[in-house]
């Protein structure tokens, strides 16, 4: 049951990278905030959903959602348009960016080094909520 909670939220970045892809091809306008909103509420709901159907620890998955989305999205995302998983496509002036856009573009660096931190980040809190 342990490493099943942080696979329902992978499931979760999996149908919305997706979902975002189908809309990005069909021309359809991505909207961050409402996104984000529904993201977080879902994330809350399995939170507190989850907490009661299991005696595992539950507090130490408050940071689950955030680095799956970090980790995950961008690369599935990207392979669900047919770009390369490192494909950077947030075009630089637009004024509506997701958290994790507007934090890389404010730092500036090379788009592999955010998605290698972001998945070792991951990897370690992983093995941190299943080992102890």
């Amino acid at each position: 049951m342990i490493t099943l909670i942080p696979s329902i939220y992978l499931v979760i970045i999996i149908a919305h990278a997706w979902y975002d892809s189908y809309q990005s091809k069909k021309g359809i306008y991505i909207k961050h905030l409402r996104e984000s909103y529904i993201y977080c509420l879902l994330c809350l709901v399995l939170f507190f959903v989850l907490g009661e159907l299991t005696t595992t620890k539950i507090l130490p998955l408050i940071l689950f959602p955030l680095l799956t989305r970090a980790a995950f999205f961008d690369p599935l995302y990207n392979l669900f348009t047919g770009n390369h998983f490192l494909f950077e496509g947030v075009n630089k002036g637009k004024k509506d960016k997701s958290f994790f856009d507007e934090l890389e573009a404010r730092i500036n660096l090379p788009v592999f080094v955010y998605r290698f931190i972001y998945f070792i980040a991951y990897l370690i809190y992983l093995g941190i909520y299943i080992f102890l």
